[in-house]
């Protein structure tokens, strides 16, 4: 769990055993706090957060075009 502590910019991460900024959180299937976790991908294998959010939006841009592509949609 996370516990907060007197500074208002930190969390206690208890699994982790380490203090962790604001909006991050603890994933229980990579083991590790992820800062601005949005979720964790199954298809690969890790948590979406802050460093690589951009290219998971660019990753489901680029299904988006080649989906059309193979439908014949453009």
């Amino acid at each position: 769990g996370v516990a907060i502590i007197q500074n208002e910019n930190l969390f206690y991460c208890e699994e982790c055993q380490h203090y962790i900024p604001i909006r991050s959180s603890h994933c229980k299937k990579c083991k590790k706090c992820v800062l601005r976790k949005d979720h964790h991908c199954v298809y690969f294998g890790n948590c979406i957060g802050m460093k690589n959010h951009l290219f998971f939006i660019l990753y489901l841009a680029m299904e988006i075009v080649f989906c059309s592509f193979n439908l014949k949609i453009f």
